[in-house]
């Protein structure tokens, strides 16, 4: 409000005088009276719309201070007119609040707890614990650290922790709990691990290996002062009987390379057997000469074991001494023989004796078995060939002039020959007959003149010298024959082959031939036998394998064979032994022994 005052003088003259009169500046302080923590620093600010300079009791003059002890600040604020006016803030400073947690670093046993309590002064307000509680104490039974913060009236905060250990409760773990008498069992005990433990055997230590041979409860003790309640602990160990031993049935007796059969039956389960055995059945071969032991094994739940041993007697089989395969002609006698180590011979299961008469009749392959039994009543069988040609009737009659040297003369015969004649008149008459596949021909040769040269005539490293004017000569077999002709002029020789087919072929003169060659790669053999057969180029080569009783365990023909001839001989799944394998071509043979191992 304005407020004014005039004068007037008597003459007139005025005179005025104005005043305004307004209100006192506005002051606050921010914050007020406030309660603060020891140590914490308050901002005072004084806050005025009109005041233009502050004074506080403090000697500042600007418009905040900062302030940390218990007092009153008060504070004078003039505005532009030197109107002033003040305002005051108490603040207390408050002592820090201090708690502590009672029982501290506590150690428990299992199932036990604890009170833990906040201790602190009176003007503590609030309590929060890290369980989440809001009390003054809280109960804890588990491992673990824990904390309590707290605040005082005033907002001081403090913050303590406690940590509690629980003892593990003593317990025992055993290895097995059923087991056969006198088997390892382990016990391992936890829950002791920083005192001494004892075991119901005296033995101390955590550890604890038992071979019970009955059933046994063992103990453990905790020498601990801290947890007598649960101290103890105690295991029992089963011992389980063995089951009935095995129930074995079969023969007690084979022969050499039979089958052996045995079945074996448990009270509960299935019998297994010391080799391949299934649902309780055991099938081998009599591998040797002997006694063979086998044992069946039963089990029960916990795998103690019962056995049985049961023992078969192995007979030897009987060895058989026999003639070989044979080549004959239609109509030759021919009386083959055999003898067995033990026992009677039996030829073709029907006729006993040691003498077999074969019915060489008829042509043809003749297979002839040969059979032994012993006591046991093992038996052995070995198989003879009997290869019997026809005979065929033939004639070579020279006519007119005796030929020339090196003339072919062919016989309507399944065998053809070159014929080289001496230079001497004569006539040749050839007569007789031949016996196809490996049989042997007769023949006579006669010759008209005065000369007597000799002819010679060689036949596997066997020289007959016959003379010319001879009129019967031996006979000769299927093969490679070499014949050499004395004549008045000199010798005159040809090489020719008497073979088991082919009629009406002319044989020529043969080339000087190498002799037949048969190697083994590595002899004994374990597995398959490499073999090199050289000597047979371009020949039919024939591969016989057999058995030293003359069985054929394998044949094999190549055609057109090359100079060396390289083949992988089968002989892995044979028994061990010793074996022949001849190579045959058609002028040439050769044999050799192959060691078969294991």
């Amino acid at each position: 409000m304005t407020y004014s005052a005039t004068c007037t003088v008597g003459s007139g003259c005025v005179a005025t005088a104005r005043r305004t009169i307004g209100p006192k500046p506005s002051v606050t302080l921010a914050p007020g009276n406030l309660t603060v923590c020891t140590g914490e620093k308050i901002n005072l600010t004084a806050r005025s719309e009109t005041g233009t300079s502050y004074r506080w009791n403090t000697g500042a003059t600007t418009s905040s201070i900062s302030v940390s002890a218990t007092g009153s600040y008060q504070v004078a604020v003039t505005d532009s007119r030197g109107c002033s006016t003040s305002a005051t803030a108490s603040i207390v400073v408050e002592q820090p609040v201090s708690v502590t947690i009672t029982p501290q670093s506590l150690t428990l046993c299992e199932g036990q707890t604890a009170i833990l309590t906040a201790l602190g002064p009176s003007n503590i307000s609030t309590y929060k614990w890290s369980t989440g509680a809001t009390s003054e104490t809280i109960v804890a039974g588990k491992t673990g650290t824990y904390a309590v913060e707290v605040k005082s009236e005033g907002g001081c905060s403090a913050r303590v922790s406690t940590t509690i250990t629980v003892l593990p409760r003593l317990t025992i773990r055993s290895s097995a709990t059923a087991v056969c008498a006198n088997q390892n069992v382990t016990l391992a005990a936890t829950g002791c691990e920083k005192t001494k433990l004892i075991w119901s055997t005296g033995a101390t230590g955590t550890e604890l290996v038992v071979r019970p041979s009955q059933t046994t409860v063992i103990s453990a003790t905790c020498l601990s002062s801290l947890c007598s309640v649960n101290n103890t602990a105690s295991t029992t160990v089963t011992v389980v009987s063995p089951p009935a031993s095995p129930t074995i049935t079969g023969s007690q007796t084979a022969c050499f390379g039979g089958v052996i059969s045995l079945s074996a039956v448990c009270e509960t389960g299935t019998a297994l057997w010391n080799g391949a055995s299934k649902d309780g059945v055991f099938v081998g071969t009599a591998s040797r000469a002997g006694v063979l032991i086998y044992m069946a094994i039963c089990t029960n739940a916990v795998n103690c074991a019962s056995t049985s041993i049961y023992s078969v007697t192995v007979a030897a089989p009987p060895v058989i001494t026999a003639s070989p395969n044979v080549a004959v002609c239609v109509g030759e006698p021919l009386t083959l023989t055999a003898s067995c180590s033990t026992g009677e011979v039996v030829w073709n299961n029907a006729v006993a004796g040691s003498r077999f008469v074969v019915n060489t009749s008829v042509a043809g392959i003749n297979t002839i078995s040969i059979s032994c039994s012993n006591a046991a009543g093992c038996s052995n069988q070995v198989v003879r060939q009997v290869s019997i040609g026809s005979l065929s009737s033939f004639s070579l009659v020279n006519t007119g002039t005796y030929p020339a040297a090196g003339s072919t003369l062919i016989a309507d015969v399944p065998e053809s020959f070159l014929y080289i004649a001496p230079s001497l008149p004569a006539s040749v008459a050839l007569v007789g007959s031949v016996c196809g596949n490996g049989g042997e021909f007769s023949y006579s040769i006669a010759r008209a003149g005065a000369s007597s040269a000799p002819v010679i005539y060689r036949q596997q490293n066997t020289t007959l010298t016959v003379p010319g004017s001879a009129t019967g000569m031996p006979a000769l077999g299927a093969g490679r024959y070499v014949v050499t002709i004395m004549t008045p002029t000199g010798l005159r020789v040809i090489n020719f082959t008497i073979a088991g087919s082919g009629a009406g072929r002319t044989a020529t003169p043969e080339a000087t031939e190498a002799e037949l060659s048969v190697r083994v790669i590595g002899n004994p053999v374990v597995n398959d036998a490499e073999i090199i057969v050289d000597g047979a180029e371009g020949k039919t080569l024939n591969l016989f394998l057999s058995d030293m009783q003359g069985r054929a365990v394998h044949t094999f023909t190549q055609e057109d064979a090359p100079a060396s001839f390289r083949y992988r001989l089968p002989m892995s799944g044979q028994l061990s032994g010793m074996y022949i394998l001849k190579a045959v071509t058609d002028t040439k043979q050769k044999s050799i022994r192959i060691l078969k191992g294991n």
